[in-house]
């Protein structure tokens, strides 16, 4: 039987660190063939360092594939969710994080992310993301 999960957290990423919607289930399947990270036709979630602006390291996964539109933060068992398409929760998420951090000035973009793994073209997953918080 194929292991899968609802709600997706820090504990799945570190069992595995690729995930992938499955809509039959209606939840996330983890992905093992990881060397290199190949396209399949659901968006992945892939376990991730992420780095602020400002230098506040956080550990998160990133959804997508090539282009990532939406990244999670994991902080003290909590997710903070935030999705390029739905920029009106950025601010709100952002602020709930920086509460959760003790930092209310924090400057979560551009935020930096690595992975440690590879696309199938053998060039790194890692980058820079940085969505608009003025909507």
């Amino acid at each position: 039987m194929t292991e899968w999960t609802r709600s997706l957290d820090e504990r799945d990423l570190e069992r595995h660190p690729v995930w992938r919607f499955d809509d039959a289930r209606e939840g996330q399947v983890p992905v093992t063939e990881i060397d290199p990270v190949e396209y399949v036709d659901d968006p992945l979630m892939i376990k991730a360092r992420l780095r602020t602006s400002d230098g506040v390291e956080l550990s998160g996964c990133i959804v997508g594939y090539e282009s990532y539109y939406a990244f999670l933060v994991f902080l003290n068992g909590k997710s903070y969710g935030f999705n390029k398409s739905l920029q009106s929760g950025i601010l709100e998420n952002r602020d709930e994080l920086a509460k959760a951090l003790g930092k209310p000035d924090l400057q979560l973009f551009p935020l930096e992310y690595s992975t440690g793994l590879e696309h199938g073209d053998g060039s790194p997953i890692e980058g820079v993301l940085n969505f608009r918080t003025d909507t």
